[in-house]
């Protein structure tokens, strides 16, 4: 499943990459994704021709519901593995659910992050993805209600975002 979610934010876009890539940033995500428990920076790393690969890990705030025979609180976190493009302010990513490595065949998670100037002036956060979850008979079902939560997270986060550049900008 295709999915895009974008987010008007009244920060200039100098801020909100410092705070895309504010490691203390994370520590501000569960008061605006309720999903999150917790989030830290576990990898950033230097790369060639001005890219960065950056790897949050998110703890989940919630349990498995009951018929997910299996899977435990843990599995249910995941990790955010951004490469970004630093001029072109833009980031590939991938999402690492934290299940067993013979689930992940299940599922995956990519697409492209990126902060963009619009000819009005204003400033946009733009998340566009690919949701494959490769489960029979509720696979579908399962896309859509996590597009939903995703949708929801990441608008928390681009409040966070432009929270936090607006902190920065202000000195």
């Amino acid at each position: 499943m295709h999915w895009k979610t974008e987010n008007t934010l009244d920060a200039d876009l100098d801020s909100l990459m410092r705070a895309a890539l504010d490691a203390d940033t994370l520590t501000e995500v569960p008061a605006y994704m309720p999903l999150v428990a917790s989030a830290r920076r576990v990898e950033r790393t230097e790369l060639a021709d001005g890219r960065l690969r950056v790897v949050d890990r998110y703890e989940p705030a919630f349990d498995p519901p009951p018929f997910a025979r299996g899977l435990t609180r843990d599995m249910l976190g995941w990790d955010l593995c951004l490469t970004w493009d630093l001029p072109a302010r833009a980031a590939d990513f991938v999402i690492e659910p934290h299940v067993r490595p013979e689930w992940r065949r299940y599922a995956d998670v990519h697409g492209v992050y990126r902060f963009e100037s619009r000819p009005d002036g204003r400033r946009a956060r733009v998340i566009e993805g690919v949701l494959d979850i490769r489960v029979a008979i509720i696979g579908s079902v399962a896309e859509r209600f996590a597009v939903r939560e995703l949708r929801a997270q990441f608008d928390g986060e681009a409040r966070l975002l432009a929270a936090r550049a607006r902190r920065q900008a202000a000195g």
